[in-house]
């Protein structure tokens, strides 16, 4: 007689339930309905700059530099919208305000005791446009602090400071942001606010420059590491930035 099937192990199908892998951020879903809300209505409750930029950005046909159309991709504007909706409309300014205005429930949510800083993270597939926009949050940031009235622009940044992971990312942000490229390259700033752009990137390493209004720094994690000092045998600083410190070396002493 054949052996009935033994029913497998409910926690193992939790393990293999890809929904359950799959569960969005707490915040996620009524953010994301929050800022569908606020475009259907011309974005209310943002400055007079954001909103021009939002239309420029958006709702305007573009022309990249090689003369191609040129359009953001909906994940590229869903994500800027976003940050503009924290900061400007709801004007959340910590991680636990986040969690406890935007989160259907907070069983299980785990508030932060440390929540000083305004901390915000955009999450973005590899390859996705995340420099893109960047380079929107830095245009959206500056303009508001060099257009708006006093009251306003002091929430808004002039200065920045990138920090790439490694060496590798370093080099790819650095083909954007040196000299100002993707500034320039990208449809990011509207005729009417080119008179109020005044603004540098500094690489790693750079000298001096002249004032402006607005700069960014770029440079990688590695600059901010302790570095002890080097012997004859060490490996050339690029390779330590993007490998790591060698492992220490053990001798093998053989005694009679």
């Amino acid at each position: 007689m054949p052996r009935r099937k033994q029913d497998s192990n409910p926690e193992q199908k939790d393990l293999l339930n890809v929904a359950v892998q799959l569960r969005t951020a707490p915040c996620v879903p009524a953010l994301r309905a929050a800022v569908q809300q606020r475009r259907v209505q011309n974005y209310k409750g943002a400055t007079e700059t954001t909103r021009l930029l939002l239309q420029h950005w958006f709702e305007r046909d573009h022309r990249g530099f090689d003369g191609r159309p040129f359009a953001y991709y909906a994940f590229q504007r869903e994500a800027i919208e976003t940050l503009i909706y924290v900061w400007e409309v709801a004007r959340v300014r910590s991680r636990k305000a986040l969690l406890e205005k935007y989160t259907q429930s907070l069983e299980g949510v785990r508030l932060p005791p440390n929540d000083e800083f305004s901390r915000f993270a955009i999450k973005m597939a590899t390859g996705s446009g995340k420099t893109k926009v960047m380079s929107l949050a830095i245009v959206w940031q500056f303009m508001n602090a060099a257009r708006e009235a006093e009251e306003i622009a002091k929430d808004y940044a002039r200065t920045f400071l990138v920090i790439a992971p490694n060496v590798i990312v370093y080099e790819r942000l650095k083909t954007d942001f040196a000299g100002g490229r993707i500034f320039e390259v990208d449809p990011l700033i509207p005729l009417s606010m080119k008179i109020f752009w005044d603004f540098d990137c500094v690489l790693r390493g750079a000298g001096e420059r002249a004032h402006s209004e607005g700069m960014l720094f770029l440079t990688n994690i590695q600059q901010f590491y302790e570095r002890p000092s080097r012997s004859n045998d060490d490996e050339p600083e690029e390779i330590t930035d993007m490998l790591g410190h060698k492992p220490p070396t053990q001798k093998l002493e053989v005694t009679e």
